[in-house]
């Protein structure tokens, strides 16, 4: 029986209880003829040990990396794990920016935040950051992204001023993402004048992690994106698979 490896990297853009249920359905299906590995944020050189240990076929989604606190994921490494014939998937955090710089290398991405990169509405890797706990992997702070996108809802309902959700996206740009928690918005938000106290709690109560994540697009890119990885990663898939002909067809 042939067996195909999904290998995800996913760390802080999931919950606890998305953890527990990827880890569930991975252990559901060992033993058959897909092998799902779920790996803590990339870093530099995690890709090279996928090319070592797979085989063309195998399927890597890119969610989660490391940013500051080791050498980001490369370019190169990409490159390199598309040749040697791996499907290689990107989505909601360092995914989402590593598809849109690869994409033209055969990489996919999938996700409303890799269309933002993709299309030069965000620019910079500190819309994605974030800080999180490094044994839970929950997040201690809140990446800027989310404070676009919940700011962007609440304007296309009429919540929200379009000066509102401007200024609102400009303070929470000046606070760094490592002091970026809801009690720092609050205190930046109290300052723009174009938000009324009513907006301020809304925005604030959106993006409160303790809720279930409907309003967090991280979380909605990353479990969009882990469902298109299994669909790709069956066995039934014709192998090798050629990437760079794969986008007219998961993207039509």
């Amino acid at each position: 029986m042939s067996t195909r490896t999904l290998t995800i990297f996913i760390g802080p853009s999931l919950r606890s209880a998305d953890h527990q249920a990827l880890h569930a359905r991975a252990a559901e299906q060992a033993g058959g003829d897909l092998e799902v590995r779920i790996l803590p944020p990339v870093r530099r050189g995690d890709l090279l040990k996928a090319v070592r240990d797979g085989r063309p076929g195998d399927v890597v989604l890119i969610v989660d990396g490391e940013f500051g606190q080791e050498l980001a994921v490369s370019v190169l490494e990409i490159r390199e794990t598309i040749a040697a014939g791996l499907l290689v998937l990107g989505a909601g955090s360092m995914g989402a920016l590593r598809a849109a710089e690869c994409d033209v290398l055969g990489m996919l991405g999938f996700g409303w935040v890799f269309r933002s990169f993709r299309s030069g509405a965000l620019e910079s890797d500190a819309e994605v950051a974030l800080m999180f706990d490094p044994l839970s992997f929950q997040p201690i702070t809140l990446p800027l992204v989310n404070v676009r996108w919940v700011a962007r809802r609440l304007n296309e309902d009429g919540a929200l001023s379009g000066l509102a959700e401007r200024e609102a996206v400009r303070a929470a740009a000046r606070l760094h993402f490592r002091s970026r928690t809801l009690d720092e918005l609050d205190t930046a938000w109290r300052n723009v004048t174009a938000l009324t106290p009513e907006a301020r709690a809304t925005l604030l109560d959106l993006l409160d992690p303790a809720h279930d994540g409907r309003h967090d697009r991280k979380r909605l890119d990353a479990l969009e994106a882990v469902g298109i990885a299994h669909q790709l990663a069956r066995p039934g898939r014709n192998s090798p698979l050629v990437p760079l002909r794969l986008p007219e067809l998961v993207r039509s």
